[in-house]
């Protein structure tokens, strides 16, 4: 039991910490302001998921998605 207690908290960390850095990279506009929804979504997408879920998969969708979006706009 204690192992799992290990691995939720350190899930929990990662959250907290993605969760404090987008609040700070938005509030500090590091990101362009037509991301701010996203940005917001993503976030939202975070708390209600809860603290404890691996939200790794999700993010590496949402970086590969802006990724692509981002080639797609620097060919055009």
């Amino acid at each position: 039991m204690h192992g799992k207690s290990k691995k939720a908290g350190g899930i929990r960390g990662k959250n907290n910490f993605l969760l404090k850095w987008l609040r700070r990279a938005q509030d500090n506009n590091i990101f362009p302001p037509d991301i701010t929804s996203e940005i917001e979504w993503l976030r939202g997408k975070i708390i209600q998921a809860g603290y404890d879920t691996d939200l790794e998969p999700m993010l590496d969708f949402v970086y590969a998605t802006a990724s692509r979006a981002e080639a797609l706009k620097n060919a055009e």
